[in-house]
């Protein structure tokens, strides 16, 4: 999956989403269902369609391994979708597949696909290309014997944010992450071989991390670069990050029949089940930002666009929208700490709103 992905595939359940959105998108007339059981068996995808006068029942199965799928796999998945009375059975994998699977999978009539993620920006938008050095994985280690590892996120532009907004205290004198690293890079040679690790060592020095941490001591930082060339995208007054999310594509290769679709992203309802209420935070996975829901008042919901990044700024907005015709963007977030984070983010921007508006 590319660095900007629409949604952080290193999640099963969101790769899972991206299945479910992407046949919502393809099968028209069918009910397209995630995470279904049936008859006591759970099933990641299911697809029901009538043609005349019979149903057929499709199941899917999603592996998001880093290696090929197994042998095993596929005879599993043989027995589970002749429980359920399937018409047709389907593995798709991040991965693909081990020797061995294309034959069971044609002699049981399963359908193999691997599904990958690519940028593909017209030609049109694509200016001139320069030299740069990509930093990335940078890592805060908190104690001598590298136990204590933070590693800063790296998604939706935050990173280049978090590098212009850290601020170390090191002899008693403040820089910011970004100079720090840029000092350590003066080192670095187009002659080296790249991608190369690099480890800043430090003494009695404190760190502060915007809505993470505030002033604390830190031993180490890594990090990795690589040389790569960076496109100038013009005619798009968007960041890096947003332009290549909004052009992804998902190709969809038939490991059976050696054929391939793709699906463009911004086709895509990734937020299929979404039923927005007042009082809970999103995220728009095509734009990278997350929101808070303040409330809804005739279909008409009152949102503040808590984080978003933007050539490295923190931008935060409010606005409305119709949710019929919206929601379908947004998908809740459920994971607690991020809801946390985020709602002191939130606190933070009403309180500034206040403060101003008593100015």
């Amino acid at each position: 999956m590319n660095k900007y992905s629409v949604i952080d595939s290193n999640n099963w359940k969101e790769f899972e989403r991206i299945v479910t959105a992407i046949h919502i998108a393809e099968t028209k007339g069918a009910k397209v269902v995630w995470d279904e059981t049936i008859e006591g068996r759970q099933f990641d995808v299911t697809i029901r369609f009538k043609q005349g006068l019979y149903s057929y029942l499709t199941l899917i199965e999603c592996k998001k391994y880093k290696n090929p799928i197994s042998v095993d796999k596929i005879d599993s998945f043989v027995t589970k979708s002749r429980d359920a009375n399937a018409n047709k059975a389907i593995i798709i994998s991040t991965s693909g597949f081990q020797s061995g699977c294309l034959k069971v999978a044609k002699r049981h009539s399963i359908e193999l696909f691997t599904l990958k993620e690519t940028v593909q920006v017209p030609e049109e938008f694509i200016g001139s290309k320069t030299p740069a050095l990509l930093i990335y994985d940078i890592c805060l280690i908190f104690d001598s014997e590298k136990k204590s590892r933070y590693n800063l996120p790296d998604e939706n532009g935050k990173l280049a944010y978090l590098g212009e907004k850290s601020l170390l205290i090191i002899d008693g004198k403040e820089i910011d992450l970004h100079s720090l690293i840029n000092q350590e890079l003066s080192l670095v040679s187009i002659e080296d071989n790249f991608p190369i690790k690099k480890s800043i060592a430090l003494e009695k020095s404190l760190i502060t991390v915007p809505d993470l941490f505030d002033k604390k001591e830190i031993s180490a930082i890594e990090f990795s670069c690589n040389l790569v060339e960076l496109a100038r995208y013009k005619g798009l007054p968007l960041d890096h990050h947003q332009i290549e999310k909004i052009h992804t594509v998902y190709e969809l290769f038939d490991a059976v029949k050696n054929e391939k679709a793709s699906i463009e992203a911004l086709n895509l309802s990734l937020g299929f089940d979404t039923i927005m209420e007042a009082g809970k935070f999103y995220t728009k996975p095509l734009i990278g930002a997350n929101y808070f829901c303040k409330e809804i008042d005739n279909n008409i919901a009152h949102l503040f666009q808590v984080e978003s990044y933007y050539y490295g700024n923190l931008i935060q907005a409010e606005l409305w929208q119709n949710i019929i015709e919206y929601q379908k963007q947004y998908i809740e977030i459920l994971d607690t700490n991020e809801v946390e984070r985020l709602r002191k983010m939130y606190e933070k921007l009403q309180q500034t709103e206040i403060s101003e508006s008593n100015n």
